[in-house]
C-alpha cells in the first residue's frame, strides 16, 4: 500500500510486531518520540507486541486508515475479513476467479455440491471506492450516480455562467467597436485583436480562481457534513488538483472569450466605424439566444432542485416504523464493557434506557437462508437482526412476544409482518400456526451430528419497520431479541 516509513523498517520477520503512525507514537512516547520507539513493548488488547516501524500518518482518502498495525500469527475469527492479493499483469480475472475457486473446492469438498456456493471473486482495488455494493465494506462506499449528477449540476451551473458572460462580453465590445477600428487603421492584424481579447478573458477567469478556492475551502467543512466525507484542504490543494484547476481555468478562460474574440476581429475597418451596428446569429439576435440558454438552464435547475427538495421532505416525513429522534449511538469493544457502560449511564436521570444491537440502518445485516417447518423450498430473501430487549424498547418495537422475556425468558425469535405473509402465501396456513413451529435457518449446512441448519422455534410477529434504506422493500425479517445480549458491538 505504500507506506511511508519513517523509522525502522518492514523488511524481515514481522511476526509479533506492530507497525504504528506518526500521531500515534507521539501520543504514546511524547513528542520526542524520535529514537526511542523501535523495539519498545506495545500491548494491542491482550497480546505483547515490539513496535518494527513508525510510518507516516495513513491518508484519510486511503482505502482503509489506522493507527496501528500488528503482525499476529494468525488471524483466528475471519468472518467478513479482507484478503488483498498483487498480481503480475492479469487482464482475465474472471479466468483467475475460476482457478482460485477451483482451489478452494479442493480445501472445502462440499462447497462443489452447494448450490448457494457463489465462489471466490476479485475486485480490483480501484472499483471499491465507487460503485462497489458488497456487504460488510470496510467504509461506506459512494454511489457513482451521486458524483456524476453533481458534476451534471456543476456544468450546467457553469454554462449558464458561461452564456451570461459571453452576453456581457458583447455588450460591453459593443462600445468598443471605435477602440478595434483604431488599432486596425494602426496596423493591428486579425491574430492581434484575437489574442487581446483572448488574454483579457483567460485574465478575469484567472483573478476568479483564487476566490473560486477561497469559497470552496470556506464551504468544504458544510459540504463534507452534508456528504459525510472527509475531504480536505490540502487534497484540495495539491499540486495534481492544482495543476488541473489552473488548466481548466484557462481553458475555460478561452471557451468565454473565443467567439467575441473571433466575431470582433473578422470586422471590416468600416463596419466598425458605422452606427447601430450590433452582433446577430441568423434571424435572431445572440444576446438574446444566449439569455434564452440562460432561462432554459437555469429552470431545468430549478425543476431538478424543487424535484430533490419533495424527495428530502418524503424521506424526513415519512413513518419509519421505528422512533429515531433522542438516541445516540457510539460503538463499544464487547459484551463486559458493554454492561458496565450500561449501568454508569442508566445513573444519569437524562438517559432512559440504554440498548445495544439491531439499530436501523447503521450496520451492515445478515442475510439468510431459511425454509419453513414441514416445507421443503429454500429461500435466500430474508434479513437477520439481533437486538436486546432495551433497543428494541428504545426503537419503540412491540410484540406480544416480549412478555416472555418480562417472564424470564432468554431470548425470542419473532418474523415481520412480511415474513407472515410470505408463510401464509406459500404454505396456505393462517400465520399463528408458525407460532411454535420451526424456521430452518441455513437448511443447506449439515451439522456435525448430522442434521441440517439451525432451527429456530417463532414466538411472534412484528410490524414491518423500515431496517434498510427506503428504496427497499420490506424483505422478511427473523429478528432475534435478548433478555441480554451475550456480546456487544455498540451501544444507543
Amino acid at each position: 500500500f505504500g507506506w511511508q516509513v519513517i523509522e525502522g523498517s518492514m523488511q524481515g520477520n514481522l511476526k509479533g510486531q506492530v507497525l504504528i503512525t506518526r500521531s500515534t507514537a507521539r501520543k504514546y512516547f511524547g513528542d520526542d518520540w524520535s529514537g526511542q520507539t523501535i523495539g519498545k513493548a506495545f500491548s494491542v488488547g491482550d497480546e505483547d507486541y515490539l513496535v518494527k516501524a513508525v510510518i507516516e500518518d495513513v491518508p484519510d482518502n486511503a482505502h482503509f486508515d489506522f493507527n496501528i498495525a500488528a503482525m499476529a500469527d494468525s488471524i483466528p475469527y475471519t468472518w467478513g475479513a479482507y484478503t488483498y492479493v498483487r498480481l503480475a499483469d492479469v487482464d482475465d480475472l474472471q479466468q483467475m476467479e475460476q482457478r482460485l475457486t477451483a482451489a478452494s473446492y479442493t480445501v472445502v469438498p462440499d462447497d462443489r455440491e452447494d448450490e448457494n456456493e457463489k465462489g471466490l471473486y476479485l475486485q480490483r482495488l480501484s472499483e471499491i471506492h465507487l460503485g462497489s455494493d458488497h456487504l460488510y465494506e470496510l467504509e461506506r462506499n459512494v454511489n457513482p450516480v451521486y458524483v456524476y449528477l453533481f458534476a451534471v449540476i456543476g456544468l450546467v451551473m457553469l454554462l449558464i455562467v458561461v452564456a451570461n458572460y459571453i452576453n456581457l462580453t458583447i455588450a460591453i465590445y459593443a462600445n468598443r467597436y471605435k477602440e478595434i477600428g483604431v488599432r486596425k487603421t494602426l496596423g493591428a492584424r486579425k491574430g492581434d485583436i484575437r489574442f487581446q481579447f483572448l488574454f483579457e478573458s483567460v485574465f478575469l477567469t484567472g483573478l476568479a480562481l483564487p476566490i473560486a478556492i477561497l469559497l470552496a475551502c470556506l464551504a468544504l467543512p458544510y459540504f463534507n457534513q452534508l456528504l459525510e466525507i472527509e475531504l480536505t484542504v490540502q487534497q484540495l490543494l495539491s499540486p495534481f488538483h492544482l495543476g488541473i484547476l489552473i488548466s481548466f481555468t484557462i481553458m475555460l478562460g478561452i471557451g468565454c472569450g473565443i467567439y467575441p474574440a473571433l466575431l470582433l476581429s473578422r470586422r471590416t475597418l468600416l463596419s466598425l466605424f458605422r452606427k447601430g451596428i450590433g452582433p446577430k446569429m441568423g434571424s435572431i439576435g445572440l444576446r438574446k439566444a444566449l439569455m434564452g440558454v440562460q432561462f432554459a438552464l437555469l429552470l431545468a435547475l430549478s425543476g431538478f432542485a424543487f424535484f430533490v427538495n419533495r424527495q428530502l421532505d418524503y424521506v424526513n416525513s415519512r413513518e419509519l416504523g421505528f422512533e429515531k429522534n433522542d438516541i445516540l449511538y457510539f460503538r463499544v469493544a464487547g459484551a463486559e464493557k458493554y454492561q458496565l457502560m450500561k449501568a454508569a449511564l442508566l445513573k444519569n436521570p437524562n438517559i432512559i434506557a440504554v440498548g445495544s444491537g439491531g439499530l436501523p440502518g447503521n450496520n451492515s445485516f445478515n442475510t439468510v437462508n431459511y425454509r419453513f417447518e414441514d416445507h421443503e423450498e429454500v429461500f435466500d430473501d430474508a434479513n437477520q437482526i439481533y437486538m436486546d430487549l432495551a433497543s428494541a424498547e428504545i426503537l419503540g418495537l412491540w410484540s406480544p412476544a416480549f412478555e416472555e422475556l418480562r417472564k424470564g425468558k432468554d431470548r425470542v425469535v419473532i418474523i415481520n409482518e412480511a415474513g407472515a405473509l410470505k408463510y401464509e402465501r406459500v404454505t396456505g396456513n393462517e400465520r399463528q400456526q408458525l407460532i411454535g413451529k420451526q424456521i430452518i435457518e441455513a437448511p443447506q449446512y449439515r451439522n456435525e451430528d448430522g442434521t441440517m441448519g439451525f432451527p429456530e422455534v417463532v414466538d411472534g410477529f412484528i410490524d414491518n419497520f423500515n431496517y434498510f434504506s427506503l428504496k427497499q422493500s420490506y424483505n422478511p425479517m427473523l429478528l432475534q431479541v435478548f433478555k441480554e445480549m451475550p456480546w456487544a458491538y455498540d451501544l444507543h
